[in-house]
């Protein structure tokens, strides 16, 4: 009895659907571009973490006259500021 490979599951093309195949240019291309996209959303990301730090950084520095006034208790902002960066 033979044992089965993984690659014995995968069909052979005929030379038409060869040819049908993008090129590795093609495939570059369409790599390249996938990766600018998750390095901009990396970026994207990165600057909105940032700006949750600096707002939640400002909350702690307001006192309790500036806290009443957007109706927030210090325990409200402990909470907020607590966060951690992802959480919104």
């Amino acid at each position: 009895m033979r044992t089965s490979h993984c690659m014995d599951t995968i069909p052979e093309l005929t030379s038409s659907e060869r040819l049908s195949l993008p090129s590795w240019k093609t495939w570059l291309a369409i790599g390249g571009s996938k990766l600018a996209q998750d390095a901009l959303a990396l970026v994207e990301m990165l600057a909105e973490y940032g700006e949750r730090h600096r707002q939640r950084r400002a909350l702690l520095s307001l006192d309790e006259r500036m806290r009443k006034d957007i109706g927030l208790s210090q325990s409200d902002v402990w909470l907020e500021a607590r966060k951690p960066l992802w959480r919104k």
